[in-house]
């Protein structure tokens, strides 16, 4: 999940160099991924769940398994929000309007943050944690760019480190999730 996250990420801040464009394929494509494996991930808490409630050998797992499932909320915005800036860098003629010049400084440590996440563990959630701080406070102001389009990425790339560091919080404290290669 973390992997397809930083990928699209990355794809994300060389498209926001100058004179790129994305193609509406591409956005599809990173849409479908990311759908893709929240679709695995929500599979596989499911079946943990169920496995955790029917099993008494793995009673005491239940509390393990029910703090992974509220670490996965924040992850889903997080997925939400890298979608939409997917899309939203494929819109007709605005994907050609340049955002603002924090934002590709701020995909860029968006795409850190997810690439930390990747490796798992606890000093992966700290070092994503790092980084997710990093982009927020980059990305403050930067949401008042002139122009809808330019706006609207702005907010969206705010949205996602807000999202990040929740999700890094969560990872961080409980530091209970294992490598997702």
């Amino acid at each position: 999940m973390f992997a397809a996250l930083r990928d699209t990420l990355a794809h994300l801040a060389e498209l926001a160099g100058p004179g790129r464009t994305a193609d509406r394929d591409w956005a599809l494509d990173a849409g479908q991924r990311i759908q893709a494996q929240l679709a695995g991930l929500q599979e596989a808490r499911s079946t943990a769940r169920q496995v955790a409630s029917l099993a008494p050998r793995h009673w005491p797992e239940r509390s393990r398994v029910r703090q992974a499932g509220e670490q996965t909320a924040p992850l889903q915005l997080l997925a939400a929000t890298v979608v939409s800036l997917a899309h939203a860098s494929t819109a007709g003629s605005a994907a050609q309007l340049p955002p603002p010049p924090a934002v590709r400084e701020v995909l860029g440590e968006l795409t850190s943050a997810c690439a930390a996440l990747a490796e798992g563990g606890c000093s992966s959630a700290t070092r994503a944690a790092r980084h997710a701080a990093r982009a927020r406070e980059l990305i403050t102001g930067a949401a008042q760019a002139s122009g809808p389009h330019p706006q609207l990425i702005a907010r969206l790339v705010e949205t996602g480190a807000g999202d990040t560091q929740r999700l890094t919080g969560k990872l961080a404290t409980g530091c209970c999730y294992p490598a997702t290669r």
